[in-house]
């Protein structure tokens, strides 16, 4: 099979002409070099990109971060050695987009308070991206996307907690004796604010003892407005605050 070694915009390949494979067409192998250089850049790559998630300490750290972008590079890699063979080289490759879906869904966790881990799973898969494109030779791609993740991470995420940094999740608990007053006070504090109520829950302690919890998400001054009006209603004689503190009130 003859061959010939020629210079691409990213680096040296070797072409090789299969004349029993691939319908006679010229196919790309990597050099030993090349091949090295790209496993070395790939978990260097994901490196930094798992030094910023191992900062704020989340599951997908350093390690995991510079394995799935050698891994994904690896997998490109291959993909372009067997090409004479299979004549797809992104054959193989394509698979990883498939499995690396199944590794980020196992980072994202719901709870009654929401979901977590959405941004650990598309780092994940975005870390596969840029090791696909380092194993396939496309260097400068692969720098922007590692640029492009970092300053998403860093600078987007800053922006981001101090946008929401105002809302917090308050939880009270009434104790009262007119439930259907306090429940109709509530309502209206929560369409007028478009609060959404969480976690509401009623029970009964004694004839004239009521116990209504709720949760809301929303910014302090909003939340002392609604406590505010919940007690000049009258019909409240305790309530336990988000601080935990309580507060009395006479029957």
């Amino acid at each position: 099979m003859p061959t010939r070694k020629i210079s691409s915009r990213s680096l040296p390949i070797v072409v090789k002409y299969d004349s029993h494979h691939n319908g006679g067409r010229y196919v790309m192998h990597p050099t030993l070099t090349d091949m090295i250089v790209r496993i070395v850049a790939a978990a260097i790559m994901g490196a930094v990109i798992g030094m910023e998630r191992q900062s704020r300490g989340k599951v997908a750290g350093l390690r995991t971060t510079m394995l799935i972008c050698t891994g994904a590079a690896l997998f490109m890699i291959v993909s372009q050695l067997t090409a004479d063979k299979s004549g797809d080289t992104g054959r193989i490759a394509a698979q990883v987009v498939t499995g690396i879906g199944f590794i980020g869904a196992g980072t994202i966790l719901h709870h009654r308070l929401g979901v977590t881990g959405l941004t650990t799973a598309a780092t994940i898969f975005v870390v596969a991206a840029i090791g696909l494109a380092v194993g396939g030779g496309h260097m400068t791609a692969a720098l922007v996307g590692t640029t492009t993740v970092l300053v998403t991470l860093i600078l987007v995420g800053n922006i981001e907690f101090r946008l929401n940094s105002r809302r917090q999740t308050y939880h009270y608990s009434f104790n009262t004796a007119a439930v259907s007053e306090l429940m109709n006070e509530i309502n209206s504090i929560a369409g007028a604010h478009k609060l959404e109520l969480e976690d509401v829950e009623m029970s009964r302690k004694d004839e004239n003892n009521f116990n209504i919890s709720f949760s809301i998400t929303t910014t302090p001054e909003i939340s002392r407005e609604a406590l505010t009006k919940l007690l000049a209603t009258g019909s409240v004689f305790r309530v336990t605050a988000p601080s935990g503190s309580q507060i009395e009130k006479e029957k």
